[in-house]
């Protein structure tokens, strides 16, 4: 009999996602496009900050090395 009330329980949780969708669906996605935004400028803050501590610094992709050429 328990297994049926959670059956019951969650046929009711789904109904009321349903009902609620129409405004639960814009909070969602400005919560995700204000996610993505924060993330990009907390990647380049890093960025920033680590060019600042070593500007010489020669990125390891497009170093170039004598053994390729030959």
């Amino acid at each position: 009999m328990r297994f049926f009330y959670t059956y019951i329980l969650l046929f009711a949780l789904m109904i009321l996602l349903i009902q609620f969708l129409p405004f639960l669906l814009p909070v969602l996605l400005v919560l995700y496009i204000v996610s993505l935004i924060y993330g990009a400028w907390q990647q380049r803050k890093k960025t920033v900050q680590s060019e600042k501590r070593n500007p010489d610094a020669i990125d390891a992709e497009y170093t170039e090395h004598d053994e390729e050429d030959q």
